[in-house]
């Protein structure tokens, strides 16, 4: 499917026939994959193993054990939305479990789409608080306070 605002791009899950389109002789090509594990899922069911390369990196984010989290507001601004979520899991799984999509990409705080400002607050990385305004990465990101985001 293609998107007037991004003329020539596609966008949707990679598929034979998309390639195809893209690099009509891939089967025969040495293919290098970097990106979340469904990418990776769906290259390897499409290119033989032996043309295949993956590049893995390792999540930022240090999960907290389920259940152990202090339930907090965060105000989304650009969409006059508060939100209730929970300490133990990274900024953008709790969103997605409220019903609210931000942009995201690679989910390990390498890509930066879901990068956005947090005006107030207190968050954390890998561990380590940042109070105040600053950009973040909401995939790797756990509130430690109240939020404010402009998202």
């Amino acid at each position: 499917m293609t998107d007037s605002k991004a003329e020539n791009f596609k966008f949707g899950f990679l598929t034979e026939s998309l390639l195809t389109e893209a690099v009509s002789d891939f089967m025969t090509r040495k293919v290098f994959v970097c990106g979340p594990s469904s990418l990776k899922t769906s290259v390897s069911e499409l290119i033989s193993e032996d043309n295949l390369k993956f590049e893995n990196f390792q999540p930022l984010f240090a999960p907290v054990k389920p259940g152990t989290g202090k339930k907090l507001q965060v105000s989304l601004l650009k969409s006059h939305r508060k939100v209730e979520i929970s300490s133990d899991k990274p900024i953008l799984n709790a969103l997605e479990e409220a019903g609210i999509y931000p942009p995201s990409g690679c989910r390990m705080g390498i890509c930066n789409t879901c990068a956005c400002v947090k005006k107030s607050g207190t968050s954390s990385i890998a561990g380590v608080s940042y109070s105040g305004e600053e950009t973040v990465r909401i995939c790797q990101t756990t509130a430690e306070s109240d939020l404010e985001l402009e998202l």
